[in-house]
């Protein structure tokens, strides 16, 4: 993991271990690490075979192996214009905050000033929760119970 400075992807596992995306994008890192995300490589390219894809594309294999961490409880999470973002599983909107928290304290223990700027929005396939600073304290103080 980034010491340094914040990382711009991560994945979250269900155990609230950060998964840092080096390997570009976060299918890229699913497929290089297939081991940490409890998966084989050979069910990483059968589904890309069933949607007649090259593998690495972010296009329906993609999403449908993506979904599948999600509904396991992964979180996806990534930095874009100054917000940080967490994808989860629809049904899992209060279920993973204090994963959540887990990403959020590691982020303000590397660069407090980023992150006093930085504003939050959790989302999933329908909807998308716009969190502010103080919510996401009140967040991490209530998980950290």
């Amino acid at each position: 993991m980034t010491e340094n400075k914040i990382a711009q992807k991560w994945l979250i596992s269900p155990r609230r271990k950060l998964v840092e995306v080096v390997y570009g994008t976060h299918i890229a890192q699913v497929i290089n690490d297939v081991k940490t995300f409890g998966l084989t490589k050979r069910e990483i390219v059968d589904t890309y075979r069933r949607f007649k894809e090259p593998l690495y594309w972010e296009g329906i294999a993609r999403n449908t192996i993506l979904l599948a961490l999600l509904k396991k409880g992964w979180i996806r999470c990534f930095i874009r214009n100054n917000y940080i973002y967490f994808q989860i599983y629809p049904t899992a909107r209060m279920k993973f905050g204090k994963n959540i928290s887990v990403m959020l304290s590691h982020i303000r223990k590397i660069d407090p000033k980023a992150f006093k700027h930085m504003g939050v929005r959790v989302f999933s396939k329908t909807d998308c929760w716009i969190i502010d600073e103080d919510e996401a304290a009140r967040m991490e103080e209530h998980n950290e119970r």
